[in-house]
């Protein structure tokens, strides 16, 4: 399907929402898992989306919490910063490096939308 729009001189989006409820254990939801939500990423530019989009991580660890893939826990203690904003980085890298350009949806909208994005820099 990209193939063919990209044929047709089509831009493709992909949103790369994990919406599952096997996602999900007693404890804490990990659809916005940055570790899962990577993967997602990285699938979407595989499948040679031009742009992927995503809801910002909120939390990480899904790979260990719901036993899903092989990881090590390094990849958490050393490698991955603790606060989930600061994941962007990792989630454009995601992207082939950027390959693919990345947009977060923000959820709704707020009185100070700029203020609060340009504040989390």
């Amino acid at each position: 399907m990209f193939a063919h729009a990209h044929e047709l001189g089509m831009v493709t989006v992909l949103w790369c929402y994990l919406r599952n409820a096997a996602f999900a254990t007693p404890q804490k939801n990990y659809d916005l898992a940055a570790d899962l939500t990577g993967q997602a990423n990285h699938l979407g530019v595989t499948i040679q989306a031009d742009i992927i989009k995503q809801k910002l991580a909120e939390n990480n660890g899904g790979y260990t919490a719901l036993k899903f893939g092989k990881t090590d826990k390094r990849v958490y203690s050393e490698l991955t910063p603790r606060s989930p904003d600061r994941v962007v980085p990792l989630s454009v890298a995601n992207c082939y490096m950027g390959r693919s350009p990345l947009i977060n949806s923000g959820g709704a909208s707020g009185a100070n939308d700029f203020g609060e994005a340009s504040a989390r820099r």
